[in-house]
């Protein structure tokens, strides 16, 4: 039973309700520890804990002046491309790559280096570990058909330095830019930024 109440005090509030009803309705503590592992597993230990950082506008501008694009850093705006290329808020520096948030995992996970930097303009970054998320599959990755075969797309980079690269995640408002250093962390990524102030903060007068 300590077993039990453990688990349940590391659950996101959005299930405790859902696992004290199971709490009460298995009597079989083995059924309801079972259940509780599903659970678990539907949330990685960074949803858990938070590992993905916050960038500041001017930490950002900082970064640009002091450092190279593409080399010490990485943006990637995550919006779709008619916003990327809009004029009222356009990407927030010369050197951003456009990644719609939807087409982020299965670029990660289906493509090679040479596909990555031929579609994207950029080195593929390269994951510092292999969560469950990376190994147990994601949509739009139906063409990669064992773990092994996702670790080594995964795994695909033309440059140890990509691995150590700053990748700075942004949309229009913020919502899309966490989502995506979300799934970055999930997928085993060490140096991910989210700026959640955004376009709408960069362009803001």
């Amino acid at each position: 039973m300590i077993g039990m109440r453990f688990i349940y005090m590391f659950l996101p509030a959005s299930l405790k309700k859902y696992s004290s009803s199971m709490m009460r309705t298995h009597t079989h503590p083995q059924l309801f520890l079972n259940n509780s592992t599903n659970i678990m597993r539907c949330f990685s230990s960074s949803q858990l804990s938070l590992q993905y950082s916050f960038i500041k506008k001017d930490e950002i501008q900082q970064l640009l002046n002091d450092q190279i694009p593409d080399q010490d850093f990485v943006l990637i705006d995550v919006r779709e491309n008619q916003e990327f290329t809009s004029v009222d808020l356009p990407a927030i520096h010369n050197s951003a790559h456009n990644i719609p948030i939807n087409d982020l995992g299965p670029a990660l996970l289906t493509m090679d280096a040479k596909q990555f930097k031929h579609v994207y303009g950029f080195d593929k970054p390269m994951a510092d570990a292999h969560s469950d998320l990376a190994t147990s599959g994601y949509g739009g990755t139906s063409d990669v058909t064992s773990i092994s075969q996702k670790r080594s797309v995964l795994d695909s980079s033309s440059s140890s330095a990509a691995n150590k690269k700053k990748i700075i995640v942004y949309c229009k408002l913020g919502g899309r830019a966490e989502k995506a250093a979300q799934l970055l962390d999930d997928l085993g990524f060490k140096n991910v930024f989210c700026y959640k102030g955004s376009a709408n903060e960069w362009w803001s007068k």
